[in-house]
C-alpha cells in the first residue's frame, strides 16, 4: 500500500524562442517577473534564490515580493497592486488555496500570466502549477515509519501528534487529511492521533507547540512535522530536553538543516526533502516559457527537457483541483 515520493527531474524547457533563452522582449526590454512566496524560511528563500538565478541568467528581471505577514490576505494585497506595467508574469506560492481567485483571474484580464508553485492553488485562471510531488501518500509514507520503528512485539498503542503550519496551507491539510483517513480507517490500530497543533511555520512557536505536546501528552511516541520549520525546531527541542530516545520526529525538511538530527540514534528518524532551488529555476523555466507565449500549457502535454528527462501535464489528482499540474519528484528521495 506504500507510495514513493520524490527527486528526479521536473519542468525545464527547452530551447523554445530567443524571448525564452534571453529572457527580453523583441524590443530588448528585460522582461519583469514578480514571484511572492508563501513565507520568509529557509525553504521559501532558497526557492525564491534558484527561480532570481535562472531568469536573470536569461536576462529578465525579478522582484520578490514578501508579505509582513504572512496570510493569504497578505497576499491577495500584493496582487492588487499589480498592474501591467509592473510584470509580466507573476509566479506565487499560495497560503491559501482559493483566496487568490479573484486577483489571479484579474491579472489574467490583463493578459498577465500566472505561475503557482510548491502550494496547491485552486484556480482555472493559471498557466500552470509546479509541484515538488504528488500529495497523495505523503501522510501514508510516516504512518509506514512510524509503524516499522515499533516493536513487532508491542501491543502497546503508538501516540502521535502532527505539527502543521496552520488549517490554511492546501498541501498540508492534505497530507493531515490523509493520516486522519488512514488511522480512521483502521489501517494502523496501534498508532492514535492526540493533537494537530499549529506552529506557523515559525521557528519560536513551533518550539513552544512541541513544550505543549510533551507536556500535554506524556506518552507521546513521535511528531509528526509537516515544515522544515517544525521540522528542525522539535529535533532540536527533544535533543535539547533529552527526550529524543523517547519522542522521536518524523518530517519534511532540508538536509543543510537537518544533518545532525536524521538518524536512529538522533532525534528525526526520518526525513523527506525537495530541493528547493532545484523547484525555484525550474519554476522560472516555466514561467519563461508561459510569458513568451511559445508554450501553451495543456493536460497531456510532454515536454523534453535537456537535463531532467520528460515530464507530462497533468490534471490535480483531487476533483476540486482544475489547474494543469507538473509533478518534480518521481522516485523515493528520503533520508533516514
Amino acid at each position: 500500500m506504500r507510495r514513493q515520493i520524490s527527486l528526479c527531474g521536473f519542468l525545464i524547457i527547452t530551447i523554445l524562442s530567443l524571448a525564452v533563452l534571453t529572457g527580453c522582449s523583441q524590443e530588448g526590454q528585460k522582461k519583469r517577473f514578480i514571484i511572492i512566496p508563501s513565507d520568509d524560511g529557509s525553504y521559501s528563500s532558497e526557492m525564491v534564490a534558484g527561480f532570481q538565478k535562472n531568469i536573470e541568467a536569461a536576462g529578465g528581471e525579478v522582484t520578490v515580493e514578501i508579505p509582513k505577514n504572512i496570510t493569504a490576505e497578505a497576499q491577495v494585497s500584493v496582487l492588487q497592486k499589480i498592474e501591467k506595467e509592473d510584470a509580466d508574469c507573476v509566479v506565487i506560492s499560495g497560503n491559501a488555496e482559493l483566496a487568490l481567485q479573484e486577483e489571479i483571474q484579474r491579472l489574467r484580464s490583463l493578459d498577465i500570466p500566472v505561475v503557482a508553485f510548491n502550494e496547491m492553488i485552486t484556480s482555472e485562471d493559471l498557466s500552470i502549477q509546479i509541484f515538488p510531488v504528488k500529495l497523495l501518500g505523503i501522510g501514508e509514507e510516516f504512518l509506514e515509519t512510524i509503524q516499522k520503528q515499533r516493536s513487532s512485539e508491542s501491543s502497546e498503542t503508538c501516540q502521535i501528534a502532527v505539527l502543521s503550519s496552520n488549517s490554511f496551507q492546501y498541501n498540508e491539510s492534505r497530507y493531515v487529511r490523509e493520516i486522519r483517513s488512514l488511522l480512521e480507517a483502521g489501517e494502523y490500530p496501534q498508532i492514535m492521533l492526540t493533537e494537530i497543533a499549529y506552529g506557523n511555520n515559525n521557528a519560536d512557536k513551533c518550539r513552544e507547540k512541541v513544550r505543549h505536546l510533551t507536556e500535554t501528552y506524556p506518552d507521546l511516541d513521535c511528531v509528526i512535522c509537516l515544515t522544515p520549520a517544525a521540522t528542525l525546531a522539535a529535533s532540536e527541542f527533544v535533543t535539547e530536553q533529552g527526550v529524543k530516545e523517547k519522542v522521536g520526529v518524523v518530517g519534511i525538511g532540508m538536509p543543510s538543516e537537518m544533518l545532525d538530527y536524521v538518524g536512529e540514534e538522533k532525534a528525526c528518524k526520518k526525513l523527506l526533502y525537495w530541493e528547493p532551488v532545484k523547484l525555484g529555476a525550474l519554476t522560472a523555466q516555466a514561467a519563461m516559457a508561459v510569458e513568451s507565449n511559445t508554450w501553451k500549457p495543456e493536460i497531456g502535454d510532454t515536454l523534453k527537457t535537456t537535463e531532467y528527462g520528460e515530464f507530462r501535464v497533468e490534471k490535480g489528482q483531487e476533483e476540486e483541483v482544475k489547474s494543469k499540474v507538473v509533478y518534480m519528484q518521481e522516485a523515493a528521495n528520503i533520508m533516514e
